[in-house]
């Protein structure tokens, strides 16, 4: 295909050859279909025609003024693309994104396909615990290997170009690598006089405090007493003990009064054994027949993947690594954030101007309330949440932790804001997750914008080092808007911060009023 060649003089003639131009590139498109897009031969089409694309930019004040006749940019907002004609940049009326409407549709309605269809992981026993009004969830990998915590706060808000002032949103702040987790049975129902026992603590081989048991004293026949529940199917629990050189050489277990082991404690370190039991109700006792001392971290201990419905509980131990490895550490939003276009400032989630209306945990779908220092164990963790905006929006917000190492965020908002940008997902992954591996393989430079393209619901990024993946699932609910920009884009900040993925669903230099919308994000970290 060849075209025809532009004269210096526009005039109708001139105007026709153009036009012309256009369609022989349409009925180019039309005819070719996927091969157009083939690496060699898109590329001769293009060189054949003295045409040279350039990265894309976001508008059309971006579009470089030292540019050569020939380079082809699309401007995002605008939904176009710009030729140089060696003087200035000249819209393509007919070759923007619009034309490769059946191309563009048939990606979108993919990667939606992709993301309604996307093969969850597996829905596994999860702690939830609150610690002076911050939250921390703890859920396995989909590969079995380690679990993730969730840590949800709602004091930290920006003060930079933001609202400021209270948070008030529960939002996640945090996500770590946990090596263990484990619940048990720690405090006993029974001691050889009380007065004999006192709570101590130590460090595992993973630097995690440990608390236990212990006598203060080597009198023989001093023994500590447990009331433990087995579920179903469970024929032996578990026992944790931390042995010493003054410990006890003969330790008698008996359970409901019945002896079912003798062992020594003397050594040095953590050690773990099993004490045969039958489903239902039961009295463990350890008793020391000769002097010396007892210490005990737990019965009924039982890693967090594979506990049921039926275990008694109080206490649970987990090797957090708060250094090594992280998904996430940068406070910044993870969900939402909008440019109120009347302020000039940020507001929402990270960026303030949120006051609480309604806070709701639920427990495998129960309201469940947890004191400071409290914690519960189930399979489905949702956070559901009430706010108000600035006195212009009203949010209404889902989270739920459902699946292994997942999280998926239900957004509403509906009021009246004069709107300059909201962004329906920003992850604030950690710096060492360079890796883009889909909708397009590439690693990102520090200070520099990646445009995934349109329709990008679906997205990659991945930490080189250890291979540790974040995926992101977005799907637009419902939106009002005539023409959303639905742009999806991955930022490496300076000073590497984090890279950062952002879903732009309004992007306005002069702002749009924005009455309602809903949204759905889901995080999960491999």
């Amino acid at each position: 295909m060849k075209l025809n060649r532009t004269g210096s003089i526009l005039d109708r003639v001139e105007r026709n050859k153009i036009n012309d131009n256009w369609d022989k590139i349409e009925n180019f498109i039309s005819s070719n279909g996927e091969s157009l897009f083939e690496d060699e031969s898109f590329k001769h089409w293009l060189n054949k025609n003295k045409i040279t694309p350039k990265e894309s930019v976001q508008s059309f004040y971006d579009l470089p003024s030292n540019a050569t006749k020939g380079d082809l940019r699309a401007v995002v907002n605008e939904n176009k693309v710009y030729m140089y004609d060696g003087y200035k940049w000249n819209p393509q009326y007919h070759l923007n994104f619009d034309i490769l409407e059946e191309i563009k549709g048939s990606l979108v309605s993919t990667q939606n396909n992709m993301v309604s269809n996307y093969t969850m992981p597996d829905i596994s026993p999860k702690v939830i615990f609150n610690s002076s009004n911050q939250y921390f969830i703890i859920t396995q990998k989909p590969n079995k290997k380690g679990y993730v915590r969730f840590g949800l706060r709602d004091d930290i808000v920006a003060t930079n170009a933001s609202v400021g002032g209270k948070g008030e949103l529960l939002r996640i702040t945090e996500v770590l690598n946990v090596k263990r987790c484990a619940v048990r049975k720690f405090k006993p129902s029974l001691m050889h006089n009380s007065d004999e026992w006192y709570v101590n603590s130590t460090s595992d081989e993973d630097g995690q405090t440990i608390d236990y048991y212990i006598s203060s004293v080597k009198t023989e026949g001093i023994f500590i007493e447990y009331d433990i529940n087995v579920p179903d199917g469970v024929f032996a629990t578990k026992v944790q003990i931390l042995k010493s050189n003054g410990a006890s050489t003969n330790v008698k277990i008996t359970v409901d009064g019945r002896e079912v082991d003798n062992r020594s404690f003397k050594g040095s370190g953590f050690d773990e054994f099993y004490v045969p039991v039958v489903p239902g109700k039961h009295k463990i006792r350890f008793t020391s027949t000769v002097t010396g001392y007892l210490s005990i971290v737990g019965v009924n201990v039982v890693e967090l993947k594979d506990f049921k419905e039926g275990y008694n509980y109080d206490s649970f131990v987990s090797s957090v690594e708060t250094t090594n490895n992280p998904y996430i550490v940068n406070s910044g939003a993870l969900d939402y954030a909008i440019l109120d276009a009347d302020t000039g400032l940020w507001t929402g989630s990270y960026h303030g101007g949120e006051t609480r209306r309604e806070l709701k945990i639920k427990l495998d779908s129960e309201d469940v309330t947890l004191t400071s220092n409290q914690f519960k164990v189930g399979n489905i963790i949702e956070i559901e949440q009430r706010t108000n905006i600035n006195n212009k929006l009203e949010s209404f917000s889902r989270q739920e932790f459902k699946h292994d190492a997942s999280r998926t965020i239900e957004l509403h908002l509906k009021g009246e804001m004069n709107v300059t940008t909201l962004f329906t997902n920003m992850s604030t992954t950690h710096s060492d997750y360079i890796d883009v591996l889909y909708p397009h393989r590439l690693v990102t430079d520090e200070d520099k914008s990646y445009y995934l393209g349109v329709g990008s619901n679906y997205v990659i990024q991945r930490n080189p080092t250890n291979n540790q993946k974040v995926i992101t699932l977005m799907n637009n609910v419902s939106y009002p808007l005539d023409t959303p920009t639905n742009q999806t884009y991955i930022k490496r900040t300076i000073n590497n911060l984090y890279n950062k993925l952002y879903r732009a669903n309004i992007q306005s230099s002069s702002g749009e009023l924005f009455t309602e919308g809903s949204f759905i994000t889901t995080h999960i970290f491999e």
